[in-house]
C-alpha cells in the first residue's frame, strides 16, 4: 500500500488477495489470519470495510486453508490424523538425526586417530572446537 493513500474498491480487493496470499505462505505461526491483522495491514479503522463485496469470505476462506496446511480444524483443535503425521514425520527426522550423528562421531574419531597416529596432541588441536 502507497504512503498514507487508502485504497478504493477493486484496489482494496486486489490487495486483500495479496495480503492473504502472504499470510498464508508465511502461515499460521507467523502471521495468522484474522480480520483485525487485516484490517491493520489494509491501513482501515472501521471493520465494516472488510464486509463488503465477499471480502469476509475471501478472509474465513484463507484462514480455513492456512489451519488446514496447519492440520488443525476451523475451530483450531488438531486432527488426530494430523498429529500421528506429525508424530511419523518426528520419526523419520529422529532417525535422520541419529544416522547423522553416528557419521559425525565416526569422522571426529578418525580425525583424532590421525592426530594421534602423527604425535600431535589432539587436545590441543580440538580446543578451537570447544
Amino acid at each position: 500500500m502507497e504512503n498514507n493513500k487508502k485504497l478504493r474498491g477493486k484496489d482494496t480487493d486486489i490487495e486483500l488477495k495479496r495480503i492473504l496470499e502472504v499470510m498464508i505462505n508465511d502461515g499460521y505461526a507467523i502471521s495468522p489470519i484474522s480480520r483485525t491483522s487485516i484490517l491493520k495491514k489494509l491501513g482501515y479503522k472501521s471493520r465494516s470495510t472488510l464486509l463488503l463485496n465477499n471480502r469476509a469470505t475471501l478472509i474465513d476462506n484463507a484462514r480455513k486453508i492456512q489451519l488446514n496446511n496447519l492440520g488443525l480444524n476451523p475451530t483450531g483443535k488438531s486432527h488426530r490424523k494430523s498429529l500421528i503425521e506429525q508424530l511419523d514425520n518426528y520419526k523419520k527426522k529422529y532417525t535422520e538425526l541419529e544416522k547423522e550423528n553416528k557419521l559425525l562421531l565416526a569422522q571426529i574419531t578418525t580425525i583424532m586417530y590421525n592426530i594421534n597416529s602423527r604425535g600431535l596432541d589432539v587436545e590441543e588441536i580440538m580446543r578451537p572446537l570447544r
